[in-house]
C-alpha cells in the first residue's frame, strides 16, 4: 500500500523513499516504538512503574502521544502508572524539582 503525503510535504515524501529499502532503519524504527509492544501483542519484559510528565506548551510532539502510551500501559497491566500535564510547561521542563526522587522513593520503599 503505497503511502499518501500531503502536497506540501514532498520534501519528507522523498526522505521517506530514499529509506525505504533500509532493513537496519526499518528494525530500528520498529524497536523505538513502545505502542508496537503494548498494542500489536509483542511480548517483550516490561517495567513494573511507569512515570509519564509532559508540558501543557510542548512543542515538540502531540499531547496526545502521551495520554494515548498512559492509557496502553494501564490497559496492559504492567503495573503503576503516573501520568500528569504538568501546567505551563515545554517539553524539558515538564517536572516539578524534587519529585522525580520522591516517586523513585515511593516505589523503593
Amino acid at each position: 500500500m503505497a503511502r499518501q503525503f500531503p502536497r506540501d510535504a514532498a520534501p519528507l515524501e522523498a526522505a521517506w523513499t530514499a529509506c525505504e529499502g533500509d532493513e537496519e532503519l526499518s528494525t530500528k524504527l520498529r524497536l523505538v516504538n513502545p505502542l508496537r509492544y503494548l498494542a500489536c501483542g509483542e511480548e517483550s519484559r516490561r517495567a513494573r512503574h511507569y512515570r509519564i510528565r509532559v508540558g501543557a506548551r510542548d512543542a515538540d510532539t502531540s499531547l496526545s502521544v502521551s495520554v494515548i502510551l498512559a492509557l496502553l500501559l494501564s490497559d496492559a497491566g504492567v503495573g503503576t502508572v503516573d501520568y500528569a500535564m504538568v501546567w505551563d510547561q515545554p517539553h524539558s521542563e515538564a517536572d516539578y524539582p524534587g519529585e522525580v526522587l520522591a516517586w523513585i522513593d515511593g516505589i523503593c520503599l
